[in-house]
C-alpha cells in the first residue's frame, strides 16, 4: 500500500512539474513577444516624428505610438502641452515623473478624466523648454511605458523644435526658412542616425547603399557598405533587394557571414522616405537578432520535446499530424497506452523501445501514461506496426489506431483522426488491454449502437422500465438458500435482454452510476422489507453491488440509513458489495465510511476479491471459482479472518463432488429470476 501511495505521489509530481514548466516557458515566451512588439513600436514612432510637418502630426504619431506600446485595450489618455505655463514649479527640472492626477493643473486634469495617476515628461531641447507629455492610465500599464516614454519624449521634443525653427524662420522668407528648415532636420536626422544601436543604411532607387551609420560596421564588419549594393552585404542577396524594392516593412531572417566566420541574423525594418527632402531615400535599420532567435530556438526545443523520455511532445506530435494529414496520401495515428502503473522508469523504457521499433517516425508522449505515432503512406502496414509495439514493448500496453482513409470525410482532419485512434484505445482497454484496436466501419457501427443504447438506458431509468432479478446465495453444504444477490436488468425493446453487466457499463459511461445505483437501493431494500414481513422467523438477507462511483457520491452512507429507517429493514439483512478499485482509490476516507455502515449493522462483502489487508472491515468475500488453486488459498485465508466466503457464477446442479474438495467455500451464487420492480 505505502509503494502504491508512493507512486501515486510521484506521477503528481511529475505532471506538477511538467505544468509549472510549461507554466514557465509560456510565461517567458509571452514576455518576450511583449518586449519585441514595444520595441518595434517605439522605432516605427521615432521614425514618423521625423517626418511630422506640424504639432498636430506630431500629437497624432504620439498617441498611436504609446497606444501600441500598451497592452491592447489598455484604458488610457494623452495629452501634450505646449510652453513653459505647462511645467510645475515644483517638478520643472525632473525629466519624467508619476502623480495623481489631482495634483496637476486643473486644465491638465481635466483631459485626464477616469484616471487617478498619470506619468508626465518633460519635453526639452538642451536648455529650451518646451513643453509637457501626459499619460494617464493604471499603474501597471505606466510601469511597462517608464523605459519607453524618455525616448519618445525626447524625439517628439526634438520634432517640435524643428517645426518651431521653421516657424521663426518663416519671416526671412519661404525659401530661406524651408532651406534652413531642411538643414536643421537633416542635422537631427545625422545626430539620431549616428548615436542610434541599430545600424542604419540609406538605400538608393537601385538598390546601392548611399549611407551606413557608424554602427553599421559593428554589425557588418569593418568594411564600409556605402557604394556597394545592399544584396551583397547578405546572404541570399536576391530575396534581400526583393524586400527593400518592394518595402514590405519588418523583415527578419537576413543573414550574414562575417570575415570571422560567425554568421549572424538580422532584423530590418524598411522605411520608404524617398518623398523626405532630408533623407531622399529608403532606410533600413538593421538590428542583430542572433541571440534572441538562439533562445527561441531552445525554447522551441524544450516545448517540442518531453524531458522525461526524451520523445517529441505533444506540440511536436500535433505539428506533424497537421502536416501529415495535408498531404495526398494516407495518414495513420497509433496511440499507445500504458496499461500497467506508469513509474518514470517503465514510462522511459517504453520510449526507447518506441523509439527503436518505429525508428523515423515521429513518436511523442502525449500524456501521463500515453504515446503518439504518426505513420505516413499508412495502409495495412499499420496493423503490421502496431503488432510489433505488442510484441517489442515492456510491460503491458493497449494500441488504438486510425486511419484517414477510415468511414467517411469527417475523419480526413487530424483532429478528428486522433479522436478516433482515442476510441479505438480506449475500446482496447475496455476488453481487458494488451491488445490492439482499429477505428472501422465496424467500430464506427459499434460505437453508434453504444451511444444508442446509452441514450435508451437512460430513457429506460426515467420511464421506470427496468427490472431487478436475484440470485441465491446458497449454502453449498446443506443446499439451502441463505440470501439473495440483487441485479439490474433491462428487456430493450428492440434489442431484448441486455447483460447486467452491459447494464452496469452503460450507466457508468453516460454519467447513470449513482441515479441507476440508488433506484437499485431502494427497489432492493423494498422487497426486503417484503420478505422480512412475509418471512418472520427467517427473512433472507440481500446483497447489492455498489459500483465504486455511487459509493463515492457525496452523503451515500447517510442515504442508505435514510433509506432503512424509512422502509423499516432490519440492517443486518441488507449487505453492500463493494470493489477492490475502491479500497485502493481512498483507503482512509473509505475505511471510516465503511465502519459508519457496519456500526449500524449492514455487512459489507468485496466482490472480485483480490488480496488485500483491509479484509478486518469486511463479513462477506465473493470470488470467481476459475482458478481451483488460487481460490482455495483465499478460502484458507478467509478461514483465518473468520469471513463468509461466496463462490460466484456456480449454476445448479451444484457438482459437489468436483467442487466442494478444493472449494470448501460457505456459499455460491446462482441465476434466479426475480419479479419484475
Amino acid at each position: 500500500m505505502a509503494l502504491r501511495l508512493a507512486i501515486g505521489f510521484g506521477l503528481v509530481a511529475v505532471v506538477l512539474v511538467g505544468l509549472a514548466v510549461t507554466r514557465m516557458w509560456r510565461v517567458a515566451a509571452a514576455g518576450l513577444r511583449r518586449s519585441l512588439a514595444r520595441e518595434r513600436e517605439l522605432r516605427r514612432g521615432c521614425e514618423a516624428l521625423l517626418s511630422a510637418t506640424d504639432v498636430e502630426a506630431v500629437r497624432v504619431v504620439v498617441g498611436g505610438a504609446v497606444a501600441g506600446l500598451l497592452p491592447p485595450g489598455t484604458a488610457h489618455e494623452v495629452t501634450l502641452v505646449l510652453g513653459d505655463g505647462a511645467l510645475p514649479a515644483s517638478d520643472s527640472a525632473a525629466t519624467m515623473i508619476v502623480a495623481e492626477t489631482r495634483h496637476l493643473p486643473a486644465d491638465i486634469s481635466a483631459r485626464l478624466p477616469g484616471h487617478d495617476l498619470a506619468l508626465h515628461c518633460r519635453l526639452s531641447v538642451g536648455e529650451r523648454q518646451l513643453g509637457r507629455l501626459y499619460v494617464a492610465a493604471d499603474g501597471t500599464a505606466l510601469v511597462e511605458l517608464q523605459q519607453a516614454m524618455p525616448v519618445l519624449a525626447g524625439q517628439a521634443a526634438g520634432a517640435i523644435d524643428r517645426l518651431r525653427l521653421t516657424g521663426e524662420l518663416g519671416e526671412l522668407g519661404h525659401e530661406l526658412g524651408r532651406e534652413l528648415a531642411r538643414r536643421d532636420a537633416e542635422a537631427h536626422f545625422r545626430t539620431l542616425v549616428v548615436n542610434a544601436a541599430d545600424a542604419i543604411l540609406i538605400v538608393d532607387d537601385d538598390g546601392r547603399v548611399r549611407y551606413g551609420s557608424p554602427s553599421a560596421t559593428d554589425l557588418l564588419g569593418p568594411d564600409d557598405p556605402t557604394g556597394r549594393p545592399v544584396q551583397d552585404l547578405f546572404e541570399h542577396g536576391d530575396a534581400v533587394l526583393a524586400a527593400v524594392r518592394a518595402r514590405v516593412g519588418t523583415v527578419a531572417g537576413w543573414t550574414r557571414l562575417r570575415p570571422t566566420g560567425e554568421r549572424i541574423e538580422v532584423e530590418a525594418a524598411i522605411r520608404d522616405l524617398r518623398h523626405e527632402p532630408t533623407v531622399d531615400g529608403i532606410v533600413l535599420t538593421l538590428r542583430d537578432i542572433t541571440e534572441r532567435r538562439r533562445r527561441q530556438r531552445e525554447l522551441e526545443e524544450r516545448a517540442y520535446l518531453d524531458p522525461l523520455t526524451g520523445l517529441g511532445s505533444r506540440l511536436l506530435f500535433e505539428d506533424e499530424l497537421e502536416r501529415a494529414a495535408a498531404a495526398p496520401t494516407v495518414t495513420g495515428v497509433l496511440l499507445v497506452g500504458v496499461d500497467a502503473t506508469p513509474t518514470d522508469e517503465l514510462l522511459r523504457a517504453v520510449g526507447e523501445r518506441l523509439r527503436a521499433c518505429l525508428d523515423g517516425r515521429t513518436v511523442a508522449r502525449l500524456g501521463a501514461d500515453e504515446f503518439g505515432v504518426v505513420v505516413e503512406n499508412a495502409g495495412d502496414e499499420i496493423d503490421g506496426l502496431a503488432d510489433s509495439i505488442l510484441g517489442r514493448v515492456p510491460g503491458r500496453v493497449s494500441i488504438g489506431a486510425a486511419t484517414t482513409a477510415t468511414t467517411d470525410a469527417d475523419a480526413d482532419g487530424p483532429g478528428q483522426l486522433l479522436d478516433r485512434a482515442g476510441v479505438a484505445l480506449r475500446t482496447a482497454r475496455s476488453q481487458g488491454g494488451g491488445r490492439r484496436r482499429r477505428y472501422d466501419a465496424a467500430l464506427h457501427r459499434e460505437i453508434a449502437e453504444r451511444t444508442r443504447l446509452r441514450d435508451d438506458l437512460r430513457q429506460a431509468l426515467a420511464d421506470g422500465h427496468l427490472a431487478l432479478r436475484y440470485q441465491p446465495i446458497v449454502d453449498l453444504g446443506s443446499g439451502r438458500a441463505v440470501g439473495l444477490g440483487s441485479r439490474v436488468c433491462w428487456t430493450h425493446p428492440e434489442r431484448g435482454p441486455v447483460p447486467p453487466d452491459v447494464v452496469t457499463e452503460l450507466a457508468e459511461e453516460s454519467g447513470l452510476t449513482a441515479a441507476l445505483g440508488s433506484w437499485v437501493l431502494d427497489r432492493s431494500i423494498r422487497d426486503a422489507v417484503g420478505w422480512q414481513c412475509r418471512f418472520p422467523s427467517d427473512p433472507p438477507r440481500v446483497s447489492v453491488t455498489v459500483p465504486a462511483g455511487q459509493f463515492r457520491t457525496p452523503g451515500f452512507v447517510e442515504h442508505v440509513l435514510t433509506l432503512i429507517n424509512r422502509h423499516g429493514l432490519e440492517p443486518y439483512l441488507l449487505t453492500l458489495e463493494i470493489t477492490e478499485s475502491l479500497l485502493l482509490a481512498g483507503p482512509a476516507e473509505v475505511r471510516g465510511d465503511l465502519s459508519i455502515l457496519r456500526n449500524a449493522g449492514l455487512r459489507i462483502a468485496v466482490g472480485d476479491f483480490g488480496t488485500l489487508s483491509c479484509l478486518y472491515d469486511v463479513d462477506v468475500l465473493t470470488l470467481s471459482t476459475a482458478d481451483p488453486g488460487l481460490v482455495a488459498g483465499v478460502v484458507r485465508l478467509a478461514r483465518t479472518l473468520r469471513l463468509d466466503v461466496v463462490a460466484d457464477g456456480t449454476e445448479p446442479p451444484m457438482p459437489s463432488d468436483e467442487v466442494l474438495p478444493w472449494l470448501t467455500a460457505d456459499v455460491g451464487t446462482a441465476e434466479l429470476s426475480g419479479a419484475r420492480s
